[in-house]
């Protein structure tokens, strides 16, 4: 039954292709000019489309070429600006700095007044230095010929025993002439003895303030961050206030010692023969050694632990249920 309807659905799609081939060519020689028609208008349409693309284009690529124009001129003209004034302002730089370099940094006459300055300066501080350097040598010469009279005197102070103690005046003129230099100097001089030795200076309070008055008169104070010449003498010459260590004396332990000694010396007892013996204490103990000498209980007896003294011995327990079989066979195998 299928297979006929299929074969009539067939048939009947044959006989509407035939129809439909058959209207469609009795409708073509009607149907071609207006084809035509609609392909003309259609072409008209596309060629108006293409021109009005083309102005638009030719507009929008004309104006965007005076724009691009526009800014490089722009740019262009503005570099160009930038550049004149750079050279100007470069102009004017170097004709300022000059002048101000020649007016504050190189002036020459400026430079030749400091010059001048600098050799007067110079020709003052050498001639000061000529002087000083002039007296200091003249000091230190002076203080050398001191020293040296000093040693002179002191050399004939020690031969002082040359000279003669007595002398006889005599009518006749001495036959020797006149005595050496020396001689001379050594008669003059008269032997005073061992020179007095300076005492300490006092160091109470009214002796203090003097000792500072005397030491700091006639200084002045030093040019910088320095005291005072009468506060560094107060500094300098301050008393001595005693302390734990000075006024205790060194060996002040020795002697304390010493006077307990003589004192338990002095003291009499009347019972010597007393006995000799003292009773030791009892022996306390400590709190924390009171507990036995013993492994600790924690960990051993509250934990499982097997103790072997315990065990009857090394029997099976009674089988009271009756034994299972194949646990009996695995035995006699281990066995």
């Amino acid at each position: 039954m299928s297979h006929l309807q299929y074969l009539n659905f067939r048939v009947e799609c044959q006989l509407i292709k035939q129809l439909y081939v058959k209207r469609n060519r009795a409708q073509r020689p009607l149907s071609m000019p207006l084809y035509k028609l609609k392909v003309w208008i259609e072409d008209s349409k596309f060629a108006l489309r293409t021109d009005a693309a083309i102005v638009i284009q030719r507009n929008w690529r004309g104006y965007k070429a005076r724009v691009y124009f526009a800014h490089y001129f722009w740019t262009r003209y503005y570099e160009k600006c930038i550049n004149h004034y750079e050279k100007m302002a470069t102009k004017i730089q170097k004709v300022w700095k000059g002048y101000y370099s020649r007016k504050y940094i190189l002036n020459f006459y400026k430079r030749k007044d400091q010059l001048k300055l600098i050799i007067e300066k110079n020709s003052y501080y050498l001639t000061h230095i000529t002087e000083f350097v002039k007296k200091k040598s003249d000091i230190e010469k002076e203080i050398l010929m001191n020293y040296k009279k000093e040693v002179q005197k002191t050399q004939a102070y020690k031969k002082h025993h040359l000279i003669s103690t007595a002398v006889i005046p005599g009518v006749y003129n001495s036959p020797f002439g006149q005595n050496h230099e020396a001689e001379n100097f050594l008669k003059s001089l008269c032997f005073t003895g061992k020179k007095p030795r300076k005492k300490p200076p006092d160091i109470t309070h009214e002796g203090y303030e003097q000792l500072v008055s005397e030491k700091s008169a006639g200084l002045q104070k030093p040019q910088g961050p320095f005291l005072n010449p009468e506060q560094v003498m107060r500094k300098r010459y301050k008393p001595l206030n005693p302390n734990l260590q000075t006024e205790t004396d060194v060996d002040h332990l020795v002697k304390a010692w010493n006077k307990f000694k003589t004192e338990l010396s002095q003291k009499h007892y009347g019972n010597f023969c007393l006995p000799s013996k003292v009773d030791e204490p009892k022996y306390e103990p400590r709190i924390c050694n009171d507990t036995p000498y013993k492994l600790p209980v924690y960990g051993r007896l509250n934990f499982r632990e097997y103790k072997s003294c315990l065990s009857t011995g090394k029997k099976d327990f009674k089988k009271i249920l009756p034994p299972v079989s194949v646990v009996d066979k695995c035995k006699q195998e281990a066995g």
